[in-house]
């Protein structure tokens, strides 16, 4: 059976996303394609990936208040370290993970805008 809101099917008999932009999926898969990017990070894009091959620094871009998004970042195995605009806070103490601890090569990076400004984030690693 159809979705439709407002009178406009937004998700089709075979269960597929339709008529909807920036969005791709099925019923219950509702999550963004991850987005290859160099050193932007997008807060209009969801889930945006980055394999870094040197020391890296980004800059961050299109911040609204409520925007999420999630970075999947690999260090690589040569442990190259991220540098992040002066806008992203970390939790606690404000201290950044460490990107290089040993036998940590990829992190999941949560970033929320806390307003137009700020954005907050929290990152967890694994080997």
């Amino acid at each position: 059976m159809a979705i439709k809101i407002a009178g406009t099917t937004v998700i089709n008999n075979s269960r597929a996303v339709t008529n909807m932009t920036d969005i791709a999926g099925n019923y219950g898969q509702f999550h963004g394609t991850a987005e290859t990017i160099t050193t932007v990070l997008d807060m209009n894009k969801p889930v945006m990936t980055r394999t870094l091959t040197a020391a890296t620094t980004f800059t961050a871009t299109n911040i609204a208040t409520g925007r999420c998004c999630l970075l999947l970042l690999n260090v690589s195995a040569s442990g190259h370290l991220p540098t992040w605009p002066s806008s992203i806070q970390w939790p606690g103490n404000g201290a950044e993970p460490d990107w290089d601890a040993t036998g940590v090569q990829h992190w999941l990076v949560g970033f929320t805008c806390w307003d137009n400004t700020t954005i907050r984030a929290t990152a967890t690693g694994w080997g």
